[in-house]
């Protein structure tokens, strides 16, 4: 067999438009990854919708925003669902350069069941494999043979790439429909290689890739492992898959994927054919197959024109019948009076000279006459006055119609999102708007992306009229200065303390929304002049600093755009600092309102590299936070530590907790599990201290909103007429927290934290760590079963990320322990014993399995205890119900 090498070709993917089914799993989803990174477009399939919006999501935010990739749920089953997916395509980047068919199941269960009888073999069998494997190819190939040649060039390379597998030519057994899709598809490459190249210039392969670590293998790939086969990675399937997508040399080609090596085995088959077949018998059969083929494109060159002719030829008979004249007759008319029959030959009548008009009139001024009677004039009178009664009617009604559901939707816009009721309606209104883009899921671009240039136009606009003394900043006052680092920037705050409770709510949340968006949107800029204006990507703008730009994508309105110039752009949004910095020095929030900034542009400078600025930001949030105590007591936190102080326990307030939490976390991103660790343990000990909550272990209950059918519209007509009252202030933070079921949950992350330092950082205390990660699971099971009983929402979404989490990591250590387990094992039956004897060799040896046989069996203990959570870390949503 001949090697093949993909990476000499791999520089083509760059500017490629590729498509391909099942792409949010296993390989396809590595092949969309890798065709990303390489520069090329993708336009990918899959039946699990949340995985692949999820994946796209995931590709578009490592292209710094940029939409390189779309996505759409498709069936491979239905014809349609696959036509839709090629239509997305072809209108998003206007081209198909390769199709890869990537789509595919496993059987389970066995068509050939020794225990079947005359009764049960009367049931139909299932055919889903036949239907995703083998038709779902079939449909692709053909829908794929008309799309690659859409928009082709001379030149351009058009390749379409079916996934077989090695059950394509080496039998398996008890795979027998799935051996026999993969047959199906080889022979379907085999028959198209001859057919699809001189017919539409497109290149078709297969790929049989070996054993790959996906959801389908999950269940043999340990076995593989213990016999020391060979395993291969998604990505090295991808590798190969986006070589021979590049190489316009290869046609009708097979490829056998092992390790991530690649062996063509076409060529060998075919070579070797008269060694195994015969010589005379294979020229025989090459013979007859060439006849063959002349054959069946001689019938279907013949089929399809055979009534369309029979169809022209009836088309081509001449009428017998004419109605017109080609020549108007020569009479002379009697009277102008209108005829009656206009399709009649006029009968020629003689002249009269006192009847005769003295000039001749024109012919087409004869017929306008005869065309316009008193009848016709008195029903387009008519006619024309029910048209103007009509639209009388109409475009009043549109109108207020229109602005009836503009106020119905702004109404239900306040209800989720309530806005101060003493600001101007203008204000309210930006507010609404701006929240509803960044929070709502309706208004997000493609229903992945969150549009924030827009919710940030609307932050902007809400601080403008905020600040300004003309809208609704009157007898707004300038802070004092205090000789901070945001005094020397100039972007001090206000002293709001004369406004309103709301007003300052409001303030803070236009505030906090304008620095989300300028965290979203570092790194972008726009056109000087055009606020407005399209976003770009700093990497795709030309200039000395970026002499080779990364090209735009394509772009449904404007189509391909060539960026501006680096003199013609500036940043599309002031830094978050501006924004965290005003809250800071603003006179008038409370300690909540501050510690959110505070920790917000300390995670920031964090994702930035700053780690110093970090420090100083977290040092200013604890004594945000120890200013809010009763008294200002300001030794309640180390601050060389961060540790809460013990025996002060029953002062620590909320905003300390979440402080020394967040401070713990930016240690433990640092890598400075050290210092993070003690302050772990403090916060968590804090917590099991904490009081019983009066109200029962769920707490003061909220009414929830019912968002479901047609209740939520038919409140906002309600709210139309009386307006709610604006929610209640949230705790300031200041108070000490009671025991509840989010108090547990934010329990159960901090023993996450601990259990995930313990393990990583000592390898005596391994198993403490797995013992904390165990109890963690349990914990937060055991809340999300309570609160699923009380259905109590309140911090349950924090709890389940903590079970995912806690899951992931206790498989994830298990798994290592069962490693070293088994390299004990080895090292055991390796080793010679005590004093080169072989003494105490049996027992080290038994000791080893038995702790290997422990670590196993945890792991599937870990897989039940996954299947069992299940209900509660991807709960199922309910429809819908009513007509909306």
């Amino acid at each position: 067999m001949s090697r093949f090498e993909p990476e000499p070709f791999l520089d083509r993917l760059k500017g490629k438009v590729v498509l391909l089914t099942g792409g949010a799993h296993g390989i396809g989803a590595a092949l969309v990854k890798f065709c990303v990174e390489r520069g090329a477009q993708v336009c990918f399939g899959d039946l699990d919708e949340r995985a692949g919006k999820a994946l796209l999501e995931e590709v578009n935010k490592a292209s710094s925003g940029i939409s390189v990739a779309c996505f759409k749920a498709t069936d491979v089953t239905q014809y349609q669902s696959l036509l839709e997916l090629f239509d997305l395509c072809l209108q998003t980047y206007g081209r198909v350069d390769s199709a890869v068919s990537c789509a595919g199941i496993i059987e389970i269960g066995n068509w050939f069941d020794p225990s079947l009888d005359l009764a049960t073999i009367r049931q139909v069998p299932n055919q889903k494999v036949l239907d995703v494997n083998l038709l779902g190819s079939l449909y692709f190939s053909r829908i794929a043979s008309v799309y690659l040649r859409q928009g082709r060039k001379d030149g351009d390379d058009k390749a379409l790439i079916l996934f077989s597998s090695v059950a394509g030519f080496k039998e398996s057994p008890g795979l027998f429909v799935y051996q026999a899709t993969k047959h199906g598809i080889l022979g379907l490459m085999r028959s198209l290689r001859l057919y699809l190249p001189p017919t539409t210039g497109i290149r078709v392969n297969a790929i049989c890739p070996w054993m790959v670590p996906t959801a389908m293998t999950e269940g043999i790939v340990f076995s593989w492992k213990a016999a020391n086969l060979p395993i291969q990675s998604t990505t090295d399937v991808a590798r190969v898959v986006a070589g021979v997508a590049c190489q316009k040399e290869l046609n009708g080609k097979a490829f056998y994927v092992e390790g991530g090596r690649a062996w063509e085995i076409e060529d060998n088959i075919d070579r070797l054919e008269p060694q195994w077949l015969g010589e005379e018998q294979s020229k025989m059969l090459a013979k007859g197959q060439r006849v063959l083929g002349e054959m069946m494109r001689m019938v279907q060159a013949q089929l399809p024109s055979a009534i369309p002719r029979r169809v022209l030829r009836s088309l081509a008979r001449t009428s017998t019948l004419d109605f017109f004249y080609s020549k108007p007759p020569r009479s002379r008319s009697f009277t102008h009076k209108p005829s009656l029959l206009l399709v009649a030959r006029p009968i020629p009548r003689p002249q009269l000279p006192f009847l005769h008009p003295a000039t001749r009139i024109n012919v087409v001024q004869a017929h306008v006459g005869r065309f316009i009677s008193t009848e016709r004039k008195q029903r387009w009178k008519a006619q024309l006055w029910r048209q103007l009664r009509f639209h009388a009617y109409l475009w009043p009604s549109v109108f207020l119609v229109t602005i009836i559901m503009i106020g119905v939707q702004q109404t239900k816009f306040e209800r989720d999102y309530p806005t101060p009721r003493d600001w101007s309606f203008w204000s309210r209104w930006l507010l609404r708007n701006a929240k509803f883009t960044e929070l709502s899921e309706g208004a997000k671009v493609s229903q992945v992306l969150t549009d924030w240039a827009k919710a940030g136009r609307y932050y902007l606009g809400v601080l403008e009229r905020l600040e300004s003394e003309d809208y609704d900043g009157k007898f707004l006052l300038p802070s004092e200065a205090t000789g901070t680092y945001a005094d020397s920037l100039g972007i001090a705050g206000f002293d709001i303390s004369a406004k309103s409770d709301q007003w300052r709510r409001g303030y803070h949340d236009a505030l906090m929304g304008a620095a989300r968006a300028a965290e979203n949107l570092d790194g972008m800029c726009r056109r000087k002049e055009d606020p407005a204006g399209r976003v770009y990507s700093r990497e795709s703008i030309p200039g000395p600093d970026n002499p080779r730009p990364k090209p735009l994508p394509w772009d449904k309105k404007r189509g391909h755009e060539t960026p501006p110039t680096q003199d013609e752009v500036e940043d599309a949004f002031p830094s978050p600092e501006v924004f965290y910095m005003k809250i800071l020095t603003t006179k008038g929030f409370d300690t909540g309102q501050r510690l959110d900034a505070a920790m917000a542009y300390a995670d920031w400078c964090d994702f930035k590299g700053l780690t110093e600025a970090a420090e100083d930001t977290y040092n200013w949030a604890m004594d945000i936070a120890q200013s809010g105590l009763p008294g200002g007591a300001a030794d309640i936190i180390d601050m060389k530590t961060g540790m809460i102080a013990k025996g002060r326990e029953d002062e620590v307030s909320e905003n300390v907790l979440r402080v020394c939490t967040a401070y713990a976390v930016h240690h433990a991103r640092a890598g400075n599990v050290k210092q993070a660790l003690p302050i772990f343990l403090s916060v968590l000990r804090v917590r099991k201290n904490l009081p019983p909550s009066p109200f029962g272990v769920i707490g003061r209950k909220k009414s929830a909103p019912q968002d479901e059918g047609l209740w939520p519209y038919i409140s906002s007509l309600k709210d139309l007429i009386i307006e709610r009252p604006f929610p209640e202030a949230p705790p300031s933070g200041n108070e000490r927290p009671y025991h509840t079921l989010k108090e547990a949950c934010e329990e159960v992350g901090l023993m996450t934290y601990i259990g995930e330092i313990l393990f990583a950082t000592s390898d005596s205390e391994r198993e403490k760590g797995l013992s904390w990660t165990r109890d963690s699971v349990e914990a937060a099971e055991a809340v999300l079963w309570v609160m699923e009983e009380q259905k109590e929402d309140d911090g349950r979404e924090r709890c389940r990320e903590c079970l995912e989490t806690g899951l992931t990591n206790w498989k994830e250590m298990s798994r290592q322990m069962a490693r070293l387990a088994a390299r004990k094992e080895q090292e055991a039956e390796n080793g010679s014993g005590w004093l080169g004897l072989g003494l105490g060799k049996a027992q080290r040896i038994a000791e080893a399995q038995k702790e290997k046989a422990r670590w196993e069996e945890e792991n599937v203990q870990i897989q039940l205890r996954k299947e069992k959570t299940l209900p509660l870390t991807q709960p199922i949503k309910p429809q819908p119900q009513g007509w909306f």
